[in-house]
């Protein structure tokens, strides 16, 4: 019986193949092929050398029509570029990798909730929302990234570990619970919303916190911020655990938002900080400037009392 269906649907594919007309396509892609041809489907990998007419609308539909229990991989060797929403929801797609793509367009991947492995060499741009919601992803390869957009990873709830080597902006994480490890070497801006479990980032080049950039990062304990110099509201809101922060740059501008009638502010980024338990290290090039301590025994900067304060490279 499977037989019969999967002679079906591809008899449906040459059918719509046949209604193309037999010349080439524009941007070098060929007319639908026959995807029997192409792909084995009794496999649980898929491959694809070349590109086509609506390839990727095709192979969504035959992935679609999979038993939902199957978990099916994706190579494609030749394509150039991911389009927006192409997978978007797809259930049964366990992993893809495309060695040439260099861009992944919005919500290409969104809601892939069995999607685990993405592996794509050349990519230099993932926009907004490509991996939002694929909860059981696990294994990321973008080496080359540049830009990922907003909320590029957000929801992705199983990702413990990422590296993006050369990305530059990287708001993407919101919500991502059980990620545990960050690594941005050239990242000037991060978004790190709810990202309960993090313990360890490396994020030496990002100048700005913007607002609520580690909003509830209730496992961060240690934090060093070499070159931030401006902290925007509720920044560090719910950051409960930390314990040592350190800044290497002078902090020139704080927006605190509205003043309360007690004196404080709504929207202070160390709302909710206990930073009275919390180590605080300035650059020591700052020590003798204005709204910096003097000495050690000062223990009060940016309008909060902290453990202790000190200064060092």
């Amino acid at each position: 019986m499977k037989h019969i269906i999967y002679i079906g649907l591809f008899g449906l594919a040459l059918l719509c193949g046949a209604c193309g007309g037999g010349s080439d396509t524009p941007g070098g892609q060929s007319d639908e092929p026959s995807w029997s041809s192409l792909i084995n489907v009794s496999s649980d990998t898929w491959t694809v050398s070349g590109t086509y007419a609506n390839m990727e609308s095709t192979l969504k539909s035959m992935l679609d029509m999979q038993n939902s229990a199957r978990r099916i991989t994706l190579v494609l060797n030749d394509i150039t570029s991911i389009s927006a929403n192409s997978f978007a929801g797809c259930k049964t797609l366990y992993g893809i990798k495309a060695g040439k793509a260099k861009s992944i367009g919005a919500y290409a991947f969104s809601g892939c909730t069995n999607l685990k492995s993405v592996s794509f060499a050349a990519a230099e741009t993932v926009d907004d929302n490509a991996f939002d919601g694929c909860t059981a992803l696990t294994d990321v390869s973008l080496p080359v990234a540049v830009t990922v957009e907003t909320d590029a990873f957000s929801n992705c709830t199983a990702l413990t570990e990422l590296s993006l080597p050369l990305a530059t902006t990287a708001r993407s994480f919101k919500g991502c619970t059980a990620l545990k490890k960050l690594n941005l070497p050239k990242a000037v801006a991060i978004h790190c919303y709810d990202c309960t479990s993090l313990e360890d980032i490396y994020v030496p080049e990002v100048a700005k916190l913007y607002e609520q950039c580690f909003y509830r990062c209730t496992s961060l304990a240690t934090l060093s911020l070499p070159k931030v110099t401006e902290l925007y509201p509720r920044a560090f809101v719910g950051c409960y655990g930390l314990t040592s922060l350190s800044f290497g740059s002078e902090i020139t501008f704080i927006d605190r938002g509205q003043k309360t009638d007690s004196g404080g502010y709504y929207n202070d980024p160390f709302n909710t900080v206990s930073t009275t338990y919390v180590d605080l290290t300035l650059n020591p090039a700052q020590k003798n400037s204005a709204n910096y301590p003097s000495d050690a025994t000062e223990k009060t900067f940016a309008d909060h009392t902290w453990k202790s304060i000190s200064y060092s490279n």
